[in-house]
């Protein structure tokens, strides 16, 4: 049985990527502070929506931050 680590999925189906980020994960594609990351999403309009897994759960796609990413 494999061992699965808190607040990540289970990769050995995906490889090393995971298809849905924190924004931890976000912050630390970018360099960044998560506080920092908030700021983004509160005043960038072009931000990708998050989908709400419950109701203070959050994830974004990580082909919309790559796009995301690919624009600035």
């Amino acid at each position: 049985m494999e061992k699965i680590v808190k607040n990540k999925i289970n990769t050995s189906e995906f490889g090393d990527e995971r298809l849905l980020l924190q924004v931890n994960d976000i912050a630390e594609m970018l360099s960044v502070h998560p506080k920092t990351m908030y700021a983004y999403i509160k005043k960038d309009s072009s931000f990708p929506k998050p989908i709400s897994l419950g109701p203070r759960m959050r994830r974004w796609r990580r082909e919309d931050i790559s796009d995301w990413i690919a624009t600035k």
